[in-house]
């Protein structure tokens, strides 16, 4: 068996031995490392769709005596848009590149955007155009800080438009009216 000079040997090269792990175990070791992360700001946009037709047809010979009905595919248009800003958020205008003709509006409203990040609230109501413009900026989104909102063809908000007869102005409605409007998009800091 052992003998108690053994034991006690044996234990104190144990000790040694986990202290001498243990020692291992504790050393660190510290160099420092510079790093730099550069991320520049960043604004793309685009729209996807197709083009909208209105036509402004009779209401029915049953229905003589009412205004005329607006005919539609009522189909949305959507914006796809990516924004890295460092403070400050930016916003989306939308600019009509003619008036309307008298006699007509276009409400032009969008939906509630997707993506990830802050991509920004819908302005209430959307934006007015008619026979006497705007043919300016109008803002439709605002609050919109460092996003993305993904670029599939539905992705983003949906921008929906409606056109509509615009009673104010309606008795100078004449089949001479424009044939046709752009409008542009644009995604800039807010002012």
């Amino acid at each position: 068996m052992f003998s108690r000079k053994r034991l006690t040997i044996f234990f104190i090269v144990v000790l040694m031995t986990a202290v001498g792990f243990s020692a291992f175990a504790q050393a660190v070791a510290t160099d420092l490392i510079g790093v730099t992360i550069t991320v520049d700001a960043i604004a793309l946009i685009k729209v996807s769709g197709s083009d909208l037709t209105f036509a402004v047809e009779s209401p029915g010979a049953a229905a003589a005596g009412e205004l005329p009905v607006v005919n539609d595919s009522n189909t949305p248009t959507y914006i796809q848009y990516t924004s890295v800003v460092a403070s400050g958020a930016r916003k989306i205008d939308v600019k009509a590149s003619a008036a309307l003709p008298a006699g007509l509006k276009l409400n032009i409203r969008a939906g509630t955007p997707t993506g990830h990040g802050g991509v920004g609230t819908p302005v209430a109501g959307g934006v007015m155009v008619d026979s006497t413009g705007p043919t300016t900026d109008q803002t439709i989104i605002t609050g919109i800080s460092s996003c993305a909102t993904g670029s599939g063809g539905t992705q983003g908000p949906a921008i929906y438009y409606t056109l509509s007869i615009d009673e104010a102005t309606f008795g100078s409605l004449t089949t001479a009216g424009a044939s046709g409007i752009t409008l542009t998009y644009t995604l800039t800091a807010n002012s």
